[in-house]
């Protein structure tokens, strides 16, 4: 879900409603109708995140910033910096890091395993 509006940025909710739309056209009688159930299901979970989850699925607030990695980690500024975040980010919006000190930790895994 995360990925999805990530990669669609604002018109995230518009490439969803198309996708039915798209599909529907494909529904003919009973042929295809599980294969549009499947759709209207996905299409459900990522409206449903959209509209009621926003905050915590689809941007999510930082849990740490770039300020921290470099204060609480060492690190120097750099692009590294912005690809240890947006795993980060991605790990809060899944669920795998829910506190500042779960992100702490990964951040510092990740920084062990990309050699900094």
């Amino acid at each position: 879900i995360y990925r999805f509006f990530g990669d669609t940025q604002e018109a995230g909710v518009d490439v969803v409603l198309l996708a039915l739309g798209d599909n529907l056209a494909l529904v003919h009688g009973d042929q295809n109708v599980e294969q549009w159930e499947q759709i209207c299901r996905t299409a459900g979970i990522l409206l449903r995140a959209y509209y009621d989850q926003y905050r915590e699925v689809v941007e999510p607030e930082p849990l740490l910033s770039g300020r921290d990695l470099l204060e609480l980690l060492g690190m120097e500024p750099g692009p590294q910096v912005g690809r240890i975040l947006k795993a980060l980010r991605e790990a809060q919006a899944t669920g795998e890091v829910t506190t500042k000190e779960e992100a702490l930790g990964l951040a510092r895994s990740l920084l062990e395993e990309r050699g900094g």
